[in-house]
């Protein structure tokens, strides 16, 4: 049976050994009970073996960690794989060790690929069931490492769907921007045809389109609206619909001269003209009416729309 590593976070910090009997101190890191005790007992200054802060040397001031002492039980299993704390359980988790998550993006940027790929996972986790004021404050380090693991390939439905979850919230769209995100979920289209990771990344898309600075970053890359266009009624009713939303950001909010030409270019005008003589939903055809009347004037009498397609053209 292939051997699972231990999550990071079941480790006591002095001995790196799975807790038993998880206990928190006052600076808010836990440690296994025995040997924080001892720690405490063998210190003429008792002080938290991570922060350097004093601590109180009587054991009446360990609390213990419930939560984490009913995951870390539930890990040896003999099927590990099949453990899924509540959300209750996880938010309990997550707020009462907040440490954790700095750990967790320290594994994102120095442990190995499978701890990367876990890593990766159990933030998402997080911030799933995190409360506003978490998603807002999350740091350019997430979306940075994030981004990378999409270019190369590790755990990217995690790192795209983190970059969905955190991007609704503050300025978060603008992180993600900063740190890339745009051209790695393009690139990621243009390579890939899944199902899953089509719609993952269309909604990221979509996210960052919603700020200027992501629809600055799709129209600057080459084929950014090329494989927004080409994944319409290719992949999934859901891409389509995320598709002609970004479409409607791009033509509602940024549609200079050059914005509608290469729309008309790259076949996003054909492409809408299309959706409207194909089953789709009420709402998303009604949008697609909307992005063309817009811009009727410029691209009604355009060449590069072919004859059978522009007769659909809404008047």
């Amino acid at each position: 049976m292939e051997e699972i590593e231990t999550p990071c976070y079941f480790l006591c910090p002095i001995s790196m050994e799975p807790m038993i009997d998880p206990v928190t101190v006052s600076t808010g890191i836990t440690y296994n009970r025995h040997t924080i005790e001892k720690w405490l007992s063998s210190s003429k200054t008792p002080t938290c073996p991570v922060t350097k802060q004093p601590l109180n040397p009587s054991s009446a001031a360990l609390t213990p960690n419930h939560t984490l002492r009913r995951l870390i039980h539930a890990w040896p299993h003999p099927k590990p794989t099949q453990i899924e704390p509540s959300d209750s359980d996880l938010k309990s988790f997550f707020t009462d060790n907040t440490s954790i998550l700095e750990t967790l993006i320290q594994q994102l940027t120095t442990g190995d690929t499978g701890a990367r790929a876990r890593a990766m996972t159990l933030i998402g986790k997080a911030y799933a069931v995190a409360d506003p004021i978490h998603l807002i404050g999350a740091g350019k380090e997430v979306f940075v490492e994030a981004v990378r693991m999409i270019k190369e390939g590790v755990s990217k439905k995690a790192a795209v769907r983190l970059v969905v979850e955190l991007c609704p919230w503050g300025r978060n769209r603008v992180k993600a921007v900063e740190a890339g995100a745009v051209a790695a979920v393009v690139e990621m289209l243009l390579e890939s045809g899944e199902r899953r990771e089509c719609e993952l990344g269309m909604a990221a898309l979509e996210q960052v389109c919603r700020c200027a600075e992501g629809r600055a970053e799709l129209l600057s890359h080459g084929a950014g609206l090329a494989v927004v266009s080409k994944k319409i009624l290719r992949v999934s009713g859901v891409v389509s619909d995320r598709g002609v939303r970004i479409l409607g950001l791009i033509s509602r909010y940024s549609a200079n001269s050059r914005v509608l030409e290469e729309m008309v270019e790259v076949g996003v005008v054909a492409k809408l003209c299309l959706v409207l003589q194909v089953v789709a939903s009420h709402k998303t055809k009604e949008r697609i009416r909307e992005i063309l009347r817009l811009h009727s004037r410029v691209w009604k009498e355009s060449s590069c729309i072919p004859p059978h397609l522009l007769s659909f053209y809404p008047s």
